[in-house]
């Protein structure tokens, strides 16, 4: 199956003249002018604003159609059924109603006034695409959505899809569309989660999780094997633990290309190294969304001296057969595990390696794990009776004595993580 082509389609109204490989010439958007969508021949839309309180259709669309709230669902005589396009109505309401009026993400362009175009069509080399046409009255672009009706027979993939290319069409009324593959990918991934948040039991995209895990060591943004669809494994996750960061991250961003590890890192109050060390060990462990369902990454068993590599924000995964410290030696760049630099890990726990700079390199350092008691004095015990709860305050201290107090309750909280670790990552 091949995922949207809206990357290229990003590429090709950059470089109307050099449409890539795969990409029809007749998708790309035209260069100037006042026409509509390519598919429908559309003739030059109504140039009187929509009625108050009812969408309308912005140009001519087939006499086949279904009319909702917010969309135009329309197609060439004999390419689709009326079932077909009823169904992929019922999926973009229902994305509507998530996204935009409880999820508070920004309509897209046009549809404030007029239905948005979705097109039917049977002659696409991918599951579906969103781009942009100009007009007089939008200069900048107004979005439509193409949906193959060949993959409208599979019902949770065709809604799943339906979400996909809507939110293509959300991203772009919020940043400027670029083929640069450093921002083309997280607008497939951010997609990709859009399908989740609407349904979350949905099995739809379940498949393309298999390009994440079989190449998780691979630079966060490469586009090589559908990485950048397989990443919704990380969208779901930042979303899960992060609630409203996906939206904050396109809101809120700088809107320079690329840079999303940094984007969604501000978003979720973390550092990207930090944010992706948690989100793979969270991803081998099965500990949100659907994961359990999810194709586990490759990983080798523990063993003092091992070694890794991975591109940036890529990970490594190792199962230990027993409890042990590990610690993280740098061979060439910086790599860490969730926490930092070492971690305690327990007897049949998978866990990860991230890579913090690009083409990093490792060697992992097991020993036995650290003992709890090793950690606590009787003079850590005594003081750790005086600083009670958070509410208490310390009485009678002086600057050494509150000193202390910190120290005893930083071992206090250590001796708790190692008793019951944070399973959430959190």
């Amino acid at each position: 199956m091949i995922p949207c082509l809206t990357a290229l389609v990003l590429t090709a109204r950059l470089q109307p003249a050099d449409v890539p490989v795969g990409l029809d010439a007749r998708w790309a958007s035209p260069v100037e002018g006042p026409y509509g969508p390519a598919h429908a021949h559309a003739r030059m839309p109504a140039r009187t604003p929509a009625p108050p309180d009812v969408k309308v259709p912005y140009g001519n669309p087939y006499e086949d159609r279904v009319i909702t709230p917010n969309f135009l669902v329309s197609w060439e005589p004999g390419v689709a059924t009326q079932d077909q396009a009823g169904r992929a109505a019922d999926a973009l309401e229902a994305a509507w109603s998530a996204l935009i009026e409880d999820g508070g993400w920004t309509p897209p362009v046009s549809s404030d006034r007029y239905l948005l175009w979705v097109l039917l069509v049977n002659d696409l080399a991918s599951t579906g695409y969103t781009t942009e046409y100009v007009t007089d009255a939008y200069p900048d672009g107004y979005p439509v959505i193409y949906l193959n009706v060949a993959w409208a027979n599979d019902p949770s993939f065709w809604r799943t899809l339906a979400t996909h290319e809507f939110h293509h069409a959300v991203q772009y009324a919020m940043r400027e569309g670029t083929g640069d593959g450093t921002e083309s990918w997280a607008w497939e991934a951010t997609a990709a989660w859009s399908s989740l948040a609407v349904e979350p039991d949905s099995s739809g995209i379940d498949y393309t999780t298999a390009w994440y895990t079989e190449d998780a060591a691979a630079r966060f943004d490469t586009q090589d094997g559908y990485h950048e669809y397989g990443m919704v494994t990380f969208t779901t996750w930042l979303e899960s633990t992060s609630p409203g960061a996906m939206l904050r991250a396109w809101r809120d961003g700088d809107p320079t290309p690329g840079g999303w590890d940094a984007r969604f890192a501000s978003a979720a109050d973390g550092t990207p190294d930090g944010l992706w060390a948690r989100f793979a060990d969270d991803f081998a462990g099965d500990r949100y969304g659907r994961t359990a369902a999810w194709e586990d990454p490759p990983s080798q068993p523990l063993v003092d001296g091992v070694t890794g590599t991975a591109g940036l924000l890529g990970a490594k995964f190792y199962r230990a057969e027993a409890a042990a410290h590990v610690e993280v030696i740098p061979l060439e760049g910086e790599a860490v595990v969730a926490g930092g630099a070492s971690r305690e890990v327990e007897g049949g726990e998978t866990f990860s390696v991230t890579a913090a700079t690009d083409g990093a390199r490792w060697e992992l350092r097991v020993s036995d794990p650290v003992q709890e008691d090793a950690l606590v004095t009787e003079d850590d015990a005594t003081e750790e009776k005086d600083v009670g709860t958070c509410a208490s305050a310390p009485r009678g201290r002086g600057a050494g004595g509150h000193a202390v107090a910190l120290l005893a309750a930083a071992v206090v909280w250590m001796r708790r993580r190692r008793t019951k670790p944070d399973r959430a990552g959190r």
